[in-house]
């Protein structure tokens, strides 16, 4: 009997210990405009690393599989990108704990209560302490500054009302608000496939986290009034990739590499580097 009670208090110990080592710290933030981001960069963080952009842990539902795997041509482009930059070093995920790295989302929260509004957050959760561990002891070794933990996915953000004579927009991010008609709901969430990121020291400290919209998919008026949704499509994600630019911008660039360089110019507190309209 008590080498039961033993084997019992060491199989706890030991659960102990592994939950300790999973654990993660949670930090939220409500946005209420552009630019998505909480934390500050002080000083130089060139070189800088990265690991290679993901799917936003929240797409792994079965049912989203279809735009997952539309997503990963995406996924390729923005890493060809990030490679050809004269400042980046690729790092290997070899010898990291599986889904354990930070997730950096920027969405729309639930109230709290039913008198509260549903707000746009910023949410950000830390890697667990096993990928720290893992991380802080293989950086030390590729001579970088700072890290770079990038991902894409679809969140849910809201419309807002511009002004008093009714006009309404979608602030997707730095510099990149779109005009939406102005029968469109206010309390309809809208889809938006976002890149989002984090910009982490060589301790593992999470520095600055934020997220640029690329695309949105609006609800028309009708649907949303049956309760209806639009949703992003594979057809969405592929025109996105191959056609969809930002013409606002000078040279027009594709849509996803304006979000991504605003990304890692807001992440490296670059701001000579973002790509804005020519009128701001």
């Amino acid at each position: 009997m008590k080498f039961f009670k033993q084997c019992a208090v060491w199989l706890v110990l030991v659960l102990i210990l592994t939950g300790c080592a999973s654990m993660r710290s949670v930090r939220t933030q409500g946005l209420d405009r552009t630019p998505h981001y909480r934390g500050r960069v002080d000083g130089d963080y060139l070189p800088l690393g990265f690991f290679p952009v993901s799917i936003q842990p929240g797409m792994n539902d079965w049912f989203q599989s279809d735009r997952r795997e539309a997503l990963r041509p995406l996924l390729d482009r923005m890493n060809a990108c990030l490679e050809q930059m004269d400042f980046t070093v690729s790092m290997q995920t070899d010898g990291y704990p599986e889904r354990s790295g930070p997730e950096i989302t920027v969405g729309l929260e639930e109230a709290g209560s039913k008198k509260e509004e549903p707000r746009l957050m910023l949410r950000e959760l830390g890697p667990t302490k096993a990928w720290v561990q893992a991380f802080t002891e293989k950086t030390p070794e590729t001579g970088v500054k700072g890290v770079l933990w990038i991902s894409v996915g679809i969140q849910d953000y809201l419309v807002r009302q511009k002004d008093w004579k009714g006009g309404k927009v979608l602030d997707l991010g730095t510099g990149h608000s779109i005009p939406v008609p102005w029968l469109t709901s206010l309390d309809t969430p809208v889809e938006v496939l976002q890149v989002s990121g984090a910009l982490i020291s060589p301790e593992g400290k999470i520095l600055r986290s934020g997220a640029e919209g690329i695309i949105a998919k609006r609800t028309g008026f009708l649907a949303s009034v049956f309760d209806l949704r639009s949703k992003i499509s594979q057809s969405d994600i592929q025109t996105l990739i191959n056609e969809t630019v930002r013409e606002d911008l000078p040279g027009s660039p594709p849509a996803w590499e304006a979000a991504l360089n605003n990304l890692l110019a807001q992440l490296t507190g670059r701001p000579d580097r973002l790509m804005l309209p020519e009128k701001q």
